[in-house]
């Protein structure tokens, strides 16, 4: 029988499962009876409605969202950016969908077959992760000597995918620059992680 204090606070459970819309919960002791009165899958939310409430220094969350719907993605995220903010702890999240939680997250760790490619702040990436489309031609010629991580390609146009600092265009050159998202920054360097273990 494990200790009271590994136990999840009662008042941090309720306030969790009435927030997914008509789940009720009771605690009494070591007891814990949940009652569903939608149908929300309830055991993926069941899980983590435990997760949240735990009162412990590190919480892992694998793929947390994987069957729930677009709601109740959305109810998640909001309830973890909440319960963050009463009990700041670390927060850490397993996802394929990385531009669902782009805007919750603070540090990016990004893993390729047990190799870690990159480990910074969203911030750091963001600001460094841009795209240069135009003419094949062109795109390659402002490319040299850049920290180029994949490469697009449609006829003869071309985009490529740069981490590092800005330099200007060219002048009277028909490229443009654009900012780079978390997810399109992951399947490139991924990609390049692949083919650097072959």
């Amino acid at each position: 029988r494990p200790p009271r204090s590994t136990l999840f606070p009662y008042t941090t459970l309720f306030r969790s499962v009435v927030g997914f819309g008509g789940v009720v919960a009771a605690v009494s002791g070591y007891q814990l009876i949940l009652g569903s009165l939608t149908s929300i899958p309830g055991p993926a939310i069941f899980k983590l409605i435990i997760a949240l409430s735990l009162n412990v220094p590190y919480v892992i969350f694998d793929e947390p969202v994987l069957g729930l719907d677009a709601n109740h993605r959305e109810l998640f995220y909001s309830l973890l950016l909440k319960e963050f903010e009463n009990n700041e702890r670390t927060l850490i999240i397993a996802t394929h969908l990385i531009e669902e939680v782009s805007n919750i997250i603070e540090e990016v760790v990004l893993i390729d077959k047990g190799k870690i490619l990159l480990q910074e702040t969203v911030e750091e990436l963001l600001e460094k992760g841009y795209s240069i489309s135009g003419v094949a031609q062109e795109v390659d010629h402002y490319c040299e000597g850049k920290n180029v991580i994949g490469y697009d390609e449609l006829g003869g146009l071309k985009i490529a995918y740069v981490l590092g600092e800005k330099t200007a265009l060219p002048q009277g050159s028909n490229l443009q620059v654009t900012a780079m998202n978390l997810q399109k920054l992951f399947v490139k360097m991924t990609e390049k992680g692949g083919g650097e273990n072959e």
